[in-house]
């Protein structure tokens, strides 16, 4: 929502600025294309929401910020199954510690997960199709536990979601972990 808003502000302050010359017939500068050679990203799609919680607590929390609702969402995979994350509290720089993916621990806000260096509470989940639930209701209705470890997203994948790997004939439309 806050991107939104400054795309609409500035897009109102650059009509401002260019609507005397349009209304002129001046034709505005363009800019030229890029290096046409160059490969193209892939569009983004909602299989590129993949949690990498090998990644720092403020990464995973930035990634999980970016892709929630009105978005698809980003996700991780439980046995196989994807399961949403559309919230996490931002961690603070003395989070306790747990392995990449793993249950450490529940409280008010939710169920803590390892990341690298710390851990970070989501606070919000669901299977796909269903509406956000509080994460820790979420877990005990799922059977997730102390222990329980979400699946770790493959380097190749991870690279992929970045657009650091765009060779689509290696990553096919299916979900994968």
């Amino acid at each position: 929502a806050n991107v939104f808003a400054r795309v609409d502000e500035a897009s109102a302050e650059l009509l401002v600025e260019q609507l005397p010359a349009l209304l002129a017939g001046v034709q505005l500068p363009r800019s030229e294309p890029g290096d046409l050679a160059a490969p193209q990203l892939p569009a983004r799609t909602p299989d590129m929401g993949v949690i990498d919680w090998a990644l720092p607590g403020r990464r995973v929390h930035d990634w999980v910020r970016g892709l929630t609702l009105p978005f698809s969402g980003a996700f991780t995979t439980l046995d196989g199954r994807r399961v949403m994350v559309w919230a996490t509290r931002l961690p603070s720089p003395r989070e306790p510690t747990g392995a990449p993916g793993e249950v450490i621990g529940f409280d008010r806000g939710g169920v803590r997960v390892g990341v690298r260096n710390g851990s970070l509470v989501v606070s919000r989940m669901s299977y796909p199709g269903n509406p956000p639930a509080p994460a820790g209701l979420w877990c005990r209705v799922s059977g997730v536990d102390l222990g329980t470890r979400f699946d770790l997203a493959s380097a190749d994948r991870v690279a992929w979601t970045r657009g650091e790997g765009w060779e689509t004939s290696r990553h096919d439309t299916r979900s994968v972990s």
